[in-house]
């Protein structure tokens, strides 16, 4: 019953090794560049190493996935092989007859090893990420970096046959993210409800970016509309006018 259970330690390491991955994905890519420039230019040598990973997207992605696809293979080939085959010798051991064994060691190999990736391999781990990108990010930075050394050649082999692939198509590479007005007011929405923003500073900020989208004539005055006095007109003439209209100041 030893090797059953070193075996399933090392699925588990496999696995979390796996979540790591998502982890960093997620963190990776979803990022406020912002916040990470902003650490950079005060001195952080994480944000920096940050920049320099998400600079080039499509081997970070060729990193994160060569890592997945090696992690993928092994635990499947020791869940599907191994350890159900092991599983299988101790259930019959244990009295069950062979072919039983040999399906319900299957069954609940697939099942253990499918419930664990879900859970330590996929959900908690983009659910930390989610939840602090930019500082799961800057944990993480400097572990990404060495496994994208150590994983160089595979990566920089997929990057290379992807962007083949997406040449022939004619699909443009993934490029900086640019923040649209929408968004930006959704973002100031945002930190009006988590209360990282004031009501007045969301509206001081709206009101700027509908200022910056008026036009020039939609803040003047007509020429022939203008009420204005002469200097050299008679005083019961300007007294006439200043009553007979509605402004408070008027060009002289």
């Amino acid at each position: 019953m030893s090797g059953v259970f070193l075996e399933f330690i090392v699925i588990l390491f496999l696995v979390v090794l796996n979540g790591f991955f998502s982890m960093a994905e997620i963190a990776l890519l979803s990022c406020r560049k912002t916040k990470i420039r902003q650490l950079a230019a005060q001195g952080d040598a994480r944000a920096r190493i940050v920049l320099q990973l998400i600079q080039d997207r499509p081997r970070l992605l060729s990193t994160i996935q060569a890592g997945v696809s090696l992690v993928g293979i092994v635990t499947g080939a020791l869940g599907g092989t191994a350890l159900a085959g092991r599983l299988g010798g101790e259930l019959a051991r244990a009295g069950l007859p062979g072919w039983l064994s040999g399906i319900l060691s299957f069954i609940l190999v697939v099942f253990l090893v499918t419930y664990l990736s879900i859970i330590v391999g996929e959900l908690i781990p983009k659910q930390i990420a989610l939840s602090d990108g930019e500082g799961t990010t800057l944990r993480l930075a400097r572990i990404v970096l060495a496994l994208s050394r150590v994983l160089a050649p595979a990566a920089g082999v997929l990057a290379r046959s992807s962007s083949a692939v997406l040449s022939f198509f004619h699909v443009s590479q993934m490029s900086a993210s640019r923040v649209s007005a929408e968004e930006i007011k959704v973002l100031i929405e945002e930190g009006i409800e988590g209360g990282r923003l004031r009501p007045g500073e969301g509206r001081l900020v709206r009101s700027a970016m509908r200022f910056a989208e008026k036009r020039v004539w939609e803040l003047m005055t007509p020429r022939a509309d203008v009420v204005w006095l002469e200097s050299r007109e008679p005083a019961d003439l300007i007294r006439r006018r200043l009553a007979e209209t509605t402004h408070s100041r008027f060009p002289v």
